[in-house]
Protein backbone atom coordinates (compact mmCIF):
# COMPACT_ATOMS: atom_id res chain seq x y z
CA UNK A 1 0.00 0.00 0.00
CA UNK A 2 1.27 3.48 -0.83
CA UNK A 3 2.27 5.76 2.00
CA UNK A 4 -0.29 8.54 2.17
CA UNK A 5 -0.38 11.22 4.81
CA UNK A 6 -3.49 11.65 6.91
CA UNK A 7 -3.87 14.71 9.07
CA UNK A 8 -3.08 14.70 12.78
CA UNK A 9 -5.97 12.77 14.25
CA UNK A 10 -8.46 13.11 17.02
CA UNK A 11 -10.55 10.25 18.32
CA UNK A 12 -13.70 12.34 18.53
CA UNK A 13 -15.82 13.19 15.51
CA UNK A 14 -17.16 16.73 15.75
CA UNK A 15 -19.03 18.66 13.06
CA UNK A 16 -19.69 22.34 13.57
CA UNK A 17 -20.65 23.63 10.13
CA UNK A 18 -24.21 24.99 9.83
CA UNK A 19 -23.91 26.38 6.29
CA UNK A 20 -25.02 24.93 2.94
CA UNK A 21 -25.43 21.18 2.67
CA UNK A 22 -22.17 20.73 0.77
CA UNK A 23 -20.28 22.73 3.40
CA UNK A 24 -21.80 20.67 6.21
CA UNK A 25 -21.01 17.39 4.47
CA UNK A 26 -17.44 18.44 3.68
CA UNK A 27 -16.86 19.31 7.35
CA UNK A 28 -18.41 15.99 8.39
CA UNK A 29 -16.15 14.13 5.96
CA UNK A 30 -13.12 15.96 7.36
CA UNK A 31 -14.09 14.87 10.88
CA UNK A 32 -14.29 11.23 9.78
CA UNK A 33 -10.98 11.63 7.91
CA UNK A 34 -9.17 13.04 10.95
CA UNK A 35 -10.51 10.15 13.04
CA UNK A 36 -9.30 7.70 10.34
CA UNK A 37 -12.82 6.54 9.62
CA UNK A 38 -12.00 6.33 5.95
CA UNK A 39 -15.03 4.39 4.73
CA UNK A 40 -17.38 6.89 6.36
CA UNK A 41 -15.24 9.75 5.08
CA UNK A 42 -15.41 8.38 1.54
CA UNK A 43 -19.20 8.16 1.55
CA UNK A 44 -19.59 11.61 3.09
CA UNK A 45 -17.15 13.29 0.70
CA UNK A 46 -19.05 11.80 -2.24
CA UNK A 47 -22.29 13.24 -0.87
CA UNK A 48 -20.54 16.60 -0.43
CA UNK A 49 -19.40 16.56 -4.06
CA UNK A 50 -22.89 15.76 -5.31
CA UNK A 51 -24.44 18.43 -3.06
CA UNK A 52 -21.94 21.01 -4.31
CA UNK A 53 -22.90 20.14 -7.89
CA UNK A 54 -26.57 20.68 -7.06
CA UNK A 55 -25.72 24.02 -5.47
CA UNK A 56 -23.54 25.05 -8.41
CA UNK A 57 -20.49 25.46 -6.16
CA UNK A 58 -17.60 24.30 -8.32
CA UNK A 59 -14.95 25.18 -5.75
CA UNK A 60 -16.50 23.14 -2.97
CA UNK A 61 -17.18 20.34 -5.42
CA UNK A 62 -13.48 20.34 -6.31
CA UNK A 63 -12.51 20.22 -2.63
CA UNK A 64 -14.84 17.29 -1.98
CA UNK A 65 -13.72 15.46 -5.12
CA UNK A 66 -10.07 15.88 -4.13
CA UNK A 67 -10.87 14.33 -0.77
CA UNK A 68 -12.66 11.39 -2.38
CA UNK A 69 -9.55 10.77 -4.46
CA UNK A 70 -7.33 11.14 -1.39
CA UNK A 71 -9.30 8.56 0.58
CA UNK A 72 -9.23 6.14 -2.34
CA UNK A 73 -5.43 6.54 -2.35
CA UNK A 74 -5.24 5.77 1.37
CA UNK A 75 -7.32 2.66 0.73
CA UNK A 76 -4.94 1.68 -2.07
CA UNK A 77 -7.49 2.03 -4.89
CA UNK A 78 -5.85 4.63 -7.12
CA UNK A 79 -7.83 3.59 -10.19
CA UNK A 80 -11.12 4.43 -8.46
CA UNK A 81 -9.74 7.76 -7.32
CA UNK A 82 -8.35 9.06 -10.60
CA UNK A 83 -11.69 10.24 -12.09
CA UNK A 84 -12.38 12.15 -8.88
CA UNK A 85 -8.95 13.76 -8.97
CA UNK A 86 -9.47 14.74 -12.61
CA UNK A 87 -12.75 16.43 -11.63
CA UNK A 88 -10.98 18.32 -8.83
CA UNK A 89 -8.17 19.46 -11.11
CA UNK A 90 -10.70 20.66 -13.70
CA UNK A 91 -12.60 22.85 -11.23
CA UNK A 92 -10.03 24.02 -8.66
CA UNK A 93 -8.38 27.42 -9.07
CA UNK A 94 -5.70 29.12 -7.02
CA UNK A 95 -8.21 31.87 -6.16
CA UNK A 96 -10.01 29.42 -3.82
CA UNK A 97 -7.44 28.26 -1.30
CA UNK A 98 -9.34 25.35 0.23
CA UNK A 99 -10.09 23.56 -3.04
CA UNK A 100 -6.70 24.45 -4.52
CA UNK A 101 -4.64 23.14 -1.61
CA UNK A 102 -6.65 19.94 -1.25
CA UNK A 103 -6.28 19.30 -4.96
CA UNK A 104 -2.53 19.96 -5.01
CA UNK A 105 -1.99 17.68 -2.02
CA UNK A 106 -3.94 14.84 -3.60
CA UNK A 107 -2.37 15.41 -7.02
CA UNK A 108 1.06 15.01 -5.41
CA UNK A 109 -0.01 11.74 -3.78
CA UNK A 110 -1.07 10.35 -7.16
CA UNK A 111 2.05 11.67 -8.89
CA UNK A 112 4.17 9.84 -6.34
CA UNK A 113 2.39 6.65 -7.29
CA UNK A 114 2.42 7.21 -11.06
CA UNK A 115 5.20 9.59 -12.07
CA UNK A 116 7.78 9.21 -9.31
CA UNK A 117 9.26 11.23 -6.50
CA UNK A 118 10.67 14.16 -8.50
CA UNK A 119 7.32 15.09 -10.04
CA UNK A 120 5.53 14.70 -6.72
CA UNK A 121 8.15 16.81 -4.93
CA UNK A 122 7.56 19.67 -7.38
CA UNK A 123 3.85 19.59 -6.55
CA UNK A 124 4.40 19.41 -2.79
CA UNK A 125 6.86 22.30 -3.06
CA UNK A 126 4.29 24.33 -5.03
CA UNK A 127 1.72 23.59 -2.34
CA UNK A 128 4.13 24.53 0.47
CA UNK A 129 5.07 27.82 -1.18
CA UNK A 130 1.41 28.68 -1.81
CA UNK A 131 0.50 28.00 1.83
CA UNK A 132 3.54 29.80 3.20
CA UNK A 133 2.50 33.04 1.52
CA UNK A 134 -1.01 32.80 2.98
CA UNK A 135 -0.22 31.53 6.50
CA UNK A 136 -2.10 28.27 5.85
CA UNK A 137 -0.09 26.46 8.49
CA UNK A 138 -1.92 23.12 8.63
CA UNK A 139 -1.75 22.57 4.88
CA UNK A 140 1.89 23.74 4.79
CA UNK A 141 2.65 21.10 7.43
CA UNK A 142 1.00 18.44 5.27
CA UNK A 143 3.00 19.58 2.24
CA UNK A 144 6.27 19.49 4.17
CA UNK A 145 5.50 16.06 5.59
CA UNK A 146 4.66 14.65 2.16
CA UNK A 147 7.92 16.12 0.85
CA UNK A 148 9.82 14.04 3.41
CA UNK A 149 8.34 10.93 1.80
CA UNK A 150 9.77 11.77 -1.64
CA UNK A 151 13.22 13.02 -0.62
CA UNK A 152 16.33 11.47 0.92
CA UNK A 153 19.16 12.39 3.23
CA UNK A 154 19.55 15.96 4.36
CA UNK A 155 16.71 17.13 2.10
CA UNK A 156 14.29 14.97 4.10
CA UNK A 157 15.56 16.45 7.35
CA UNK A 158 15.18 20.01 6.00
CA UNK A 159 11.58 19.34 4.99
CA UNK A 160 10.83 17.84 8.39
CA UNK A 161 12.20 20.96 10.08
CA UNK A 162 10.08 23.16 7.80
CA UNK A 163 7.01 21.27 8.97
CA UNK A 164 8.02 21.79 12.59
CA UNK A 165 8.46 25.52 11.96
CA UNK A 166 4.91 25.68 10.62
CA UNK A 167 3.60 23.76 13.63
CA UNK A 168 5.38 26.24 15.88
CA UNK A 169 3.80 29.12 13.96
CA UNK A 170 0.39 27.51 14.40
CA UNK A 171 1.04 26.85 18.09
CA UNK A 172 -0.19 23.28 17.65
CA UNK A 173 1.34 20.77 20.06
CA UNK A 174 -0.36 17.80 18.38
CA UNK A 175 1.36 18.65 15.13
CA UNK A 176 4.63 19.25 17.00
CA UNK A 177 4.34 15.79 18.55
CA UNK A 178 3.81 14.12 15.18
CA UNK A 179 6.52 16.04 13.36
CA UNK A 180 9.24 15.79 16.02
CA UNK A 181 8.54 12.05 16.12
CA UNK A 182 8.94 11.86 12.36
CA UNK A 183 12.18 13.87 12.53
CA UNK A 184 13.57 11.54 15.17
CA UNK A 185 13.09 8.51 12.94
CA UNK A 186 14.49 10.32 9.90
CA UNK A 187 17.62 11.18 11.88
CA UNK A 188 17.96 7.56 12.98
CA UNK A 189 17.68 6.47 9.35
CA UNK A 190 20.66 8.75 8.66
CA UNK A 191 22.59 7.16 11.59
CA UNK A 192 22.54 10.50 13.41
CA UNK A 193 21.74 8.80 16.68
CA UNK A 194 22.60 11.62 19.09
CA UNK A 195 20.36 14.01 17.17
CA UNK A 196 17.61 11.40 17.00
CA UNK A 197 17.75 11.03 20.78
CA UNK A 198 17.41 14.79 21.23
CA UNK A 199 14.38 14.83 18.91
CA UNK A 200 12.68 12.12 20.94
CA UNK A 201 13.41 14.02 24.14
CA UNK A 202 11.53 16.92 22.62
CA UNK A 203 8.66 14.52 21.84
CA UNK A 204 8.61 13.47 25.49
CA UNK A 205 8.41 17.08 26.68
CA UNK A 206 5.51 17.74 24.33
CA UNK A 207 3.68 14.58 25.46
CA UNK A 208 4.19 15.63 29.08
CA UNK A 209 2.78 19.06 28.29
CA UNK A 210 -0.25 17.45 26.64
CA UNK A 211 -0.73 15.18 29.69
CA UNK A 212 -1.34 12.32 27.25
CA UNK A 213 -0.41 9.10 29.06
CA UNK A 214 -0.38 6.97 25.91
CA UNK A 215 1.87 9.41 24.03
CA UNK A 216 4.10 9.74 27.10
CA UNK A 217 4.52 5.96 27.24
CA UNK A 218 5.35 5.89 23.54
CA UNK A 219 7.80 8.78 23.93
CA UNK A 220 9.59 7.09 26.83
CA UNK A 221 9.97 3.94 24.74
CA UNK A 222 11.39 6.01 21.85
CA UNK A 223 13.86 7.73 24.19
CA UNK A 224 15.00 4.37 25.55
CA UNK A 225 15.35 2.96 22.03
CA UNK A 226 17.33 6.02 20.92
CA UNK A 227 19.59 5.77 23.96
CA UNK A 228 20.41 2.20 22.95
CA UNK A 229 21.11 3.22 19.37
CA UNK A 230 23.35 6.04 20.63
CA UNK A 231 25.38 3.55 22.67
CA UNK A 232 23.98 4.58 26.06
CA UNK A 233 23.16 1.07 27.22
CA UNK A 234 22.84 1.77 30.95
CA UNK A 235 20.57 4.77 30.40
CA UNK A 236 18.54 2.80 27.86
CA UNK A 237 18.01 -0.08 30.25
CA UNK A 238 16.89 2.28 33.02
CA UNK A 239 14.43 4.05 30.72
CA UNK A 240 12.98 0.88 29.22
CA UNK A 241 12.59 -0.94 32.56
CA UNK A 242 10.70 2.06 33.92
CA UNK A 243 8.55 2.27 30.79
CA UNK A 244 7.85 -1.47 30.84
CA UNK A 245 6.61 -1.24 34.43
CA UNK A 246 4.15 1.49 33.46
CA UNK A 247 2.98 -0.44 30.40
CA UNK A 248 2.42 -3.57 32.48
CA UNK A 249 0.51 -1.59 35.10
CA UNK A 250 -1.72 -0.11 32.40
CA UNK A 251 -2.28 -3.56 30.91
CA UNK A 252 -3.28 -4.93 34.31
CA UNK A 253 -5.73 -2.06 34.78
CA UNK A 254 -7.18 -1.87 31.25
CA UNK A 255 -6.13 -4.99 29.36
CA UNK A 256 -6.07 -3.21 26.01
CA UNK A 257 -4.28 -4.44 22.91
CA UNK A 258 -2.46 -1.11 22.75
CA UNK A 259 -0.93 -1.62 26.20
CA UNK A 260 0.06 -5.18 25.29
CA UNK A 261 1.84 -3.83 22.22
CA UNK A 262 3.98 -1.43 24.23
CA UNK A 263 4.91 -4.18 26.68
CA UNK A 264 6.12 -6.12 23.63
CA UNK A 265 8.17 -3.21 22.31
CA UNK A 266 9.81 -2.71 25.71
CA UNK A 267 10.61 -6.41 26.02
CA UNK A 268 12.16 -6.39 22.58
CA UNK A 269 14.36 -3.42 23.50
CA UNK A 270 15.55 -5.23 26.62
CA UNK A 271 16.25 -8.26 24.44
CA UNK A 272 18.37 -6.15 22.12
CA UNK A 273 20.34 -4.85 25.10
CA UNK A 274 20.99 -8.42 26.26
CA UNK A 275 22.04 -9.44 22.75
CA UNK A 276 24.40 -6.45 22.44
CA UNK A 277 26.17 -7.66 25.58
CA UNK A 278 26.50 -11.23 24.28
CA UNK A 279 23.72 -12.82 26.33
CA UNK A 280 21.85 -14.56 23.55
CA UNK A 281 19.89 -16.94 25.75
CA UNK A 282 18.51 -14.08 27.86
CA UNK A 283 17.72 -12.14 24.70
CA UNK A 284 15.78 -15.05 23.23
CA UNK A 285 13.70 -15.36 26.41
CA UNK A 286 12.81 -11.66 26.23
CA UNK A 287 12.04 -11.89 22.52
CA UNK A 288 9.78 -14.87 23.20
CA UNK A 289 7.89 -12.87 25.83
CA UNK A 290 7.67 -9.94 23.42
CA UNK A 291 6.21 -12.24 20.77
CA UNK A 292 3.51 -13.43 23.17
CA UNK A 293 2.50 -9.84 23.88
CA UNK A 294 2.49 -9.01 20.18
CA UNK A 295 0.02 -11.86 19.68
CA UNK A 296 -2.12 -10.47 22.53
CA UNK A 297 -2.04 -7.11 20.73
CA UNK A 298 -3.25 -8.73 17.46
CA UNK A 299 -0.10 -7.49 15.71
CA UNK A 300 -0.22 -10.48 13.35
CA UNK A 301 -3.32 -8.86 11.86
CA UNK A 302 -2.77 -5.15 12.49
CA UNK A 303 0.96 -4.83 11.79
CA UNK A 304 2.29 -8.16 10.49
CA UNK A 305 5.67 -6.69 9.56
CA UNK A 306 6.46 -6.10 13.24
CA UNK A 307 5.91 -9.78 14.01
CA UNK A 308 7.84 -10.90 10.94
CA UNK A 309 10.84 -8.76 11.91
CA UNK A 310 10.82 -10.11 15.45
CA UNK A 311 10.62 -13.68 14.15
CA UNK A 312 13.57 -13.00 11.85
CA UNK A 313 15.52 -11.58 14.79
CA UNK A 314 14.73 -14.66 16.89
CA UNK A 315 15.91 -16.92 14.06
CA UNK A 316 19.07 -14.86 13.73
CA UNK A 317 19.91 -15.16 17.43
CA UNK A 318 18.98 -18.83 17.61
CA UNK A 319 21.27 -19.70 14.69
CA UNK A 320 24.96 -19.29 14.02
CA UNK A 321 24.72 -16.08 12.01
CA UNK A 322 26.36 -12.89 13.37
CA UNK A 323 24.25 -10.66 15.57
CA UNK A 324 23.52 -7.40 13.76
CA UNK A 325 21.63 -5.40 16.40
CA UNK A 326 18.01 -4.44 15.75
CA UNK A 327 16.69 -1.04 14.84
CA UNK A 328 13.01 -0.36 15.45
CA UNK A 329 10.67 -1.36 12.66
CA UNK A 330 8.57 1.38 11.08
CA UNK A 331 5.25 -0.14 12.04
CA UNK A 332 6.09 0.47 15.68
CA UNK A 333 6.70 4.12 15.02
Amino acid sequence: MALVFAACVTTEVQVVSQGPESERLLAEGDAFFRARGYEDALDTYKLAAFAAGTEGNESRGAAASAQVAHVFAILGDFDAGRPWLARAIENATDERADAWTRTLLTRGVYEREQAGSAVALATFTELYDYCLGRELHDRAIQAAHMATLVTDGEARVRWARRGIAEADAAGNDRWRLTLWTSLGWLLEDEARFDESLEAFRVVRRIAERLADEHELLRADWMVGHAQRMAGLALEARTTIVRTLARAERRYTEHGTANDAEWIAHCLRELGELEASEGRRAAALVLFGRARERFIDARIAVLAPRSLALLDARIAELAGDVPVTGGAADRESR
